[in-house]
């Protein structure tokens, strides 16, 4: 099985950077809406399930874990939590039942955080959990695409896991005209 890792989140100038080379010739800049959640100091944990052959392992941010090969413990999180793990994925197929046939991974993105992940941080305080925040579906012929906050707010994760969507999020109108004004 292949890993799907979490790509690199790029800062606001990086993403202006781009915009500005999309619209080159273009004299106005678009305005365009940026959607957040809140911020949780954890590590970069995902879900990665295999439609092929059925297969669920969880990830790091760099790759495949184990229990014997753990990252902060979710690796064991997820083998004791197996049912809710394969809960989010019976959802995510009904979600994209019209194009389940031709995926062939689905990965769910998220934060593991709680005690003993990050140190001096709130959460730290709570027990460890997982907070899903993206999920990505990777086509047999290795195109990748990622759901939208919007079809991701209908998951409804069975607890101990947690979806980031459906706690309060924040949208931000941005004029790439003027991105100063806002940075």
């Amino acid at each position: 099985m292949i890993s799907n890792k979490m790509p690199s989140i790029n800062q606001f100038r990086n993403i202006v950077n781009d915009i500005e080379k999309i619209c080159l010739n273009d004299s106005e800049l678009p305005t365009l809406l940026a959607k957040g959640t809140i911020k949780l100091h954890g590590t970069n944990a995902s879900l990665l399930y295999n439609l092929l052959d059925n297969k669920l392992v969880p990830q790091k941010k760099s790759g495949i874990i184990t229990v014997e090969n753990d990252n902060f413990g979710f690796a064991k999180f997820v083998e004791s939590n197996l049912d809710c793990c394969m809960n989010i994925i019976e959802q995510i197929k009904i979600l994209i039942s019209d194009i389940l046939d031709s995926i062939n991974y689905i990965t769910v993105f998220g934060e593991w955080a709680g005690k003993g992940v990050q140190p001096k941080v709130a959460i730290s305080e709570l027990p460890k959990t997982f907070y899903m925040f993206g999920v990505n579906l990777t086509y047999l012929n290795g195109d990748t695409i990622w759901l939208s906050s919007d079809i991701i707010s209908k998951i409804q994760p069975p607890l101990p896991i947690y979806n980031i969507h459906l706690f309060k999020t924040y949208e931000l109108s941005i004029n790439f005209n003027k991105y100063k004004d806002i940075q």
